[in-house]
């Protein structure tokens, strides 16, 4: 299996601060693509009516409602036994922990 490091896709964070601002642009900008493509296949969805009238709740999302009334009979972990956790991988893929827990310049 490859290291986190040598899966990143462009960007990322390492916390040398070796590429300055723009490389820090460039790694929230990459960040936030891979977040927006592990979003991609989730249930929780805008109704076609919600995207029809430009409305951005998800009060007319059945998937959400149906969630939202889960939430207060069952925990999180109840509905998700394989430990799924798409966030998880987006992070591993982008930030280099080594890199970061090695930067002097900033204390953590």
């Amino acid at each position: 299996m490859p290291s986190a490091s040598s899966r990143r896709r462009g960007g990322g964070a390492s916390g040398d601060g070796a590429c300055g601002a723009a490389g820090a642009r460039a790694g929230l900008d990459a960040f936030w693509r891979a977040v927006s493509r592990a979003g991609w296949a989730s249930p929780i969805r805008r109704s076609a009516w919600a995207h029809l009238t430009g409305d951005w709740s998800l009060d007319d999302s059945l998937s959400y409602r149906m969630l939202s009334a889960m939430r207060g009979v069952a925990s999180p972990y109840d509905f998700n036994p394989l430990d799924i956790n798409p966030l998880r991988d987006v992070v591993a893929d982008q930030v280099d922990f080594a890199k970061v827990r090695a930067c002097e310049d900033m204390g953590l």
